[in-house]
């Protein structure tokens, strides 16, 4: 099964599609001007403001930085698999296994960083 189809699947059930409302759009218009930031990236800063989200997913420095000016958590793709095994969603092994998939399709992340996530799954419960 593809990747596609599997989000397709998903949309509806866990995954929710929302339109940015017009008024939030133009309250949050100045985000358009920011040429580091993606479109999508934009939108989902917008979004986060309409549902009222404490959190973002988002690696890249500005769309980290951004949020935070707006009193949203950005919070990274390690972040996320370290809180997923946590939480016991995962197993130690998946975690890894999923770091070093990421890592194998071109996935940046600095070296110095993956050891301490990978020191923090070791002493995690």
């Amino acid at each position: 099964m593809s990747d596609a189809h599997i989000i397709e699947g998903a949309v509806g059930t866990w995954i929710i599609k929302e339109r940015i409302r017009q008024e939030i759009d133009a309250e949050y218009r100045f985000l358009d001007a920011n040429t580091r930031l993606g479109s999508g990236e934009k939108e989902a800063i917008k979004l986060c403001k309409q549902i009222n989200a404490k959190h973002l997913i988002a690696d890249d420095k500005e769309a980290r930085r951004v949020p935070k000016m707006l009193s949203i958590t950005p919070m990274g793709t390690c972040s996320i698999i370290i809180h997923a095994y946590k939480q016991k969603a995962i197993t130690k092994n998946e975690a890894v296994q999923i770091m070093d998939d990421l890592l194998k399709v071109g996935f940046r992340i600095d070296p110095e960083l993956y050891r301490r996530i990978l020191h923090e799954l070791e002493f995690q419960r």
